[in-house]
């Protein structure tokens, strides 16, 4: 698809997550604002999978992706030009767990213990499962004094196209897998599917990254998430930038006011039941969708950046703050509240 092409057409794609992207997508706002344009909006999963890669390579010249911050920012350090239009912390719970007949009962106990690291060799392109749980277990470890060191992480080989259904994979299903065959002792596990392995009564929890923001940061791959573009599109059609991020936004105003609807919806996109998406995050995380670029989340992201870099995801790191265009979200912000006001 070249950019000329793409003021007719536009391709999207939205991480398994919970975020405003999906519900715009869900309730048929994307498409109709587009249309509106005389723009058609197709997600990206829905063609042949040999394209599918630019969710993570961005190699297509009209492409927005909300999802995960791992994929955006290791293509950005290998030629892809993704420009940063928003980002949102997803608050939603991380653990560490054991078997449920384990003698381990807390972090400090983990030393000399295997704890198992999900490895997918040759796809996706930038192993975001094996950089997420070696991050959650790095935090965990440092929140109670553990060093890395003093642990045995034990590699899982995975394989990420094998187990994807139509459009997505379902994560996990390797190290729950090793963790109950005794293969490791321990594994990190979050999101709605976490809530599916603790119904099942074989695994517990023994730390929760996420219970005390204030003394952990629990960032990872899924917090926060951003929503990125294509630099040509963004260049060459910025009004369809600003339509496609005001849908979002307006996404993220309705879930403020309808919370049973957003987890039935949640549960769609994340594999799980409407009760696991409400278990699995705060009680006000609907009110907390809506993309914005602020301090906090800069930081979070050269955080995040900065294990990259230290860890041998990427070779070279760049600037964040300057990385972020915030002419889309404040002209989106703009029309939308003319659009509330109006209807006032």
């Amino acid at each position: 698809m070249t950019t000329q092409a793409a003021a007719k057409e536009i391709l999207y794609t939205i991480c398994p997550v919970g975020n405003a992207s999906y519900i715009a997508a869900h309730q048929g706002w994307l498409a109709a604002g587009l249309a509106g344009m005389g723009v058609t909006a197709t997600r990206l999963q829905t063609l042949p999978q040999e394209r599918w890669a630019a969710h993570f390579t961005y190699r297509e010249p009209a492409l927005f992706r909300e999802g995960g911050n791992i994929p955006p920012t290791w293509a950005k350090t290998n030629g892809a030009e993704p420009v940063l239009l928003g980002l949102t912390f997803l608050d939603w719970k991380q653990y560490i767990l054991v078997r449920v007949d384990s003698p381990i009962q807390a972090v400090e106990e983990l030393r000399g213990k295997r704890l198992g690291i999900p490895v997918n060799p040759g796809y996706p392109p930038i192993d975001f499962w094996k950089a997420t749980a070696e991050r959650g277990f790095e935090t965990a470890l440092a929140a109670r004094g553990v060093t890395g060191a003093e642990v045995r992480f034990l590699e899982l080989a995975d394989d990420y196209r094998a187990r994807r259904t139509k459009t997505w994979s379902r994560p996990g299903e390797r190290e729950s897998e090793a963790l109950l065959n005794g293969e490791v002792d321990a594994i990190f596990y979050t999101g709605t599917w976490v809530q599916t392995l603790l119904e099942t009564g074989k695994v517990r929890a023994i730390f929760e990254i996420s219970a005390n923001p204030e003394l952990i940061w629990p960032l990872s791959n899924d917090n926060p998430i951003i929503l990125t573009v294509s630099r040509p599109l963004a260049e060459e059609a910025p009004e369809i930038v600003v339509e496609y991020v005001k849908q979002v936004l307006r996404a993220a105003e309705w879930a403020k006011t309808n919370r049973g609807a957003v987890e039935r919806i949640f549960a769609e996109q994340t594999f799980g039941t409407p009760a696991q998406v409400a278990a699995a995050r705060p009680a006000d995380f609907h009110q907390k969708l809506t993309p914005e670029l602020s301090k906090r989340g800069f930081l979070a992201l050269e955080s995040q950046q900065r294990f990259l870099y230290d860890h041998g995801y990427i070779t070279q790191t760049f600037a964040v703050e300057k990385w972020a265009d915030d002419r889309f979200l404040k002209e989106a912000r703009q029309a939308l509240d003319s659009i509330l006001e109006s209807a006032i």
